[in-house]
């Protein structure tokens, strides 16, 4: 898995479930880089002006 973007939306609850599954499945490295990516949606939408999304960050920052 790599820590890429991506621009698709889920709602806060399948996110935490899918980076909980992540790290149950994957591992550490790969729950890391999927942290790292749900950082990078959360900065994109920043930029987009449109929302904010301090659920999820609220959820990337418990997790970490």
């Amino acid at each position: 898995m790599s820590a890429k973007v991506y621009k698709r939306a889920f709602n806060n609850a399948t996110s935490k479930f899918f980076l909980e599954s992540i790290r149950q499945q994957f591992g550490d490295e790969s729950y890391r880089n999927a942290l790292k990516a749900v950082q990078q949606h959360i900065d994109y939408y920043s930029t987009l002006g449109k929302v904010k999304l301090t659920g999820l960050q609220r959820i990337v920052d418990q997790m970490k």
